[in-house]
């Protein structure tokens, strides 16, 4: 699950998300105090994620409180490196995902023991 749910960032597929999605699936990204609901409003905020005037996305697996998370590395258009951007920690039930906590900031990778930056594949 993790491997797609990368892969569907990682390639702009925003089908591919969709069906890695509950229905119910919710969005939040503390501390922000709300939250998104209903897996069309999820991929609707992802999809601005994708835009290639944003820049390239790169995703890392690794696991947040026994859960499955990625690291999410955005390398601008002037740019040669891949730069912290966010965690996403996943919360999976029936082989779907149910809930996606994004924390928005760069200092949690050296918590995580993530790596500073990523080359530019």
């Amino acid at each position: 699950m993790l491997a797609r749910y990368v892969a569907a960032h990682d390639s702009g597929d925003l089908g591919a998300l969709t069906a890695l999605l509950r229905e119910d699936a919710r969005l939040v990204m503390p501390p922000f105090r709300g939250w998104y609901a209903g897996r069309s409003v999820v991929v609707q905020m992802a999809a601005l994620g994708f835009d290639p005037e944003l820049g390239h996305l790169r995703g890392l697996p690794t696991g947040a409180n026994s859960q499955p998370a990625v690291a999410w590395y955005l390398r601008r258009a002037d740019e040669t490196e891949h730069r912290p951007l966010a965690l996403d920690v996943l919360r999976i039930e029936d082989q779907r995902i149910t809930e996606i906590t994004t924390f928005a900031s760069s200092e949690l990778f050296s918590t995580f023991e993530l790596p500073p930056t990523l080359a530019a594949q």
